[in-house]
């Protein structure tokens, strides 16, 4: 868990290590750009009768997955609006689940996972700034809405010189921290 600030995620470095994902408070008017935007729920489980279903019957994708592979196979699935995520830390254990018709008011609580939510765009212009909207119709999907919506970026590391500031002493946060408290470190250093 690295903190940072002032992240400008056009000159950040393309890592598949790595993951950034940017406080509901960041301000997305000043033009960064990615072609897929994954919206980081912590905590949040969906899957059949409790807010989501199952892309064509496929319960789990075999295999541990990094998070990029796992939103990466989301990405090739047409009906695909979201993936969860469960970082297992074993490297062996199915831990990546894609999801279709995600309505978070049924979905349950659980630390152990991650929901991250597809907003699929194409860019048509260098210049062009679109709105993007969750393809679901669940109004809860709104990060305006949500205190715990974060954008998602895989496969991206912003460092001083890349990207953003390093807060100092938060470079890494010490000890070994899942997500949400990772998430919840950066909101009280804001």
């Amino acid at each position: 868990c690295w903190l940072r600030k002032y992240v400008a995620i056009d000159d950040c470095e393309i890592n598949q290590q790595f993951s950034l994902w940017l406080s509901p408070a960041y301000d997305e008017t000043l033009g960064q750009y990615r072609p897929h935007k994954w919206t980081s729920l912590h905590s949040t489980n969906c899957y059949p009768g409790h807010g989501a279903e199952n892309i064509n019957g496929q319960d789990v994708l075999k295999g541990h997955h990094l998070i990029y592979e796992c939103e990466h196979a989301c990405l090739g699935e047409p009906s695909c609006e979201g993936i969860v995520w469960h970082d297992t830390q074993d490297g062996h254990t199915d831990n990546c689940y894609l999801c279709t018709n995600i309505s978070l008011s049924h979905c349950t609580m659980d630390d152990a996972v991650n929901l991250r939510v597809l907003t699929r765009a194409a860019r048509l212009a260098s210049t062009s700034s679109t709105s993007v909207k969750p393809t679901t119709t669940d109004p809860t999907l709104d990060p305006e809405k949500s205190c715990h919506s974060w954008l998602a970026y895989s496969a991206t590391n912003c460092y001083s010189g890349r990207g953003a500031l390093q807060i100092e002493g938060k470079d890494p946060v010490p000890g070994h921290k899942l997500l949400k408290e990772c998430q919840e470190e950066c909101m009280a250093d804001a």
